[in-house]
């Protein structure tokens, strides 16, 4: 017992520092790449990209037509749908998974259910 009274502070700072080293593991949602490439359609030019941060819980959107700015998004999910809301906590896109036979992996959707990109992993080799 003497033990533990002197040393409770580092065997407790031993404890979190391995809680914290397991925690972007467990919090990282294995469904999703680390990444999505998204277009509006087949054709077009520019490429978003989405990444999805370490811990998973941020998303990193950039593309590479100079006229647009980067964002940040906090992702959060219900059900099999991810919602990617800006910093003052607004739904500004939500990632649904493409169910049956689609020609993207994933789906980029407006709030109100109107889709705005078709997104993949890796784009398809006709695309690039």
């Amino acid at each position: 017992m003497k033990f533990l009274k002197q040393y409770w502070k580092h065997l407790l700072g031993i404890w979190l520092f391995f809680i914290l080293l397991h925690l972007p593991n467990y919090l990282k949602n294995p469904d999703l790449p680390t990444q999505l490439l998204c277009k509006p359609n087949l054709t077009t030019k520019y490429t978003d990209k989405f990444k999805f941060g370490g811990v998973g819980l941020f998303v990193y959107r950039s593309d590479n037509n100079p006229s647009t700015n980067n964002e940040i998004f906090i992702r959060t999910k219900k059900l099999n749908e991810y919602y990617l809301r800006n910093i003052n906590n607004e739904v500004k896109f939500i990632i649904k998974e493409s169910q049956g036979i689609a020609k993207s992996d994933y789906g980029l959707y407006y709030e109100g259910g109107y889709k705005y990109m078709s997104c993949w992993s890796s784009l398809p080799s006709e695309m690039k």
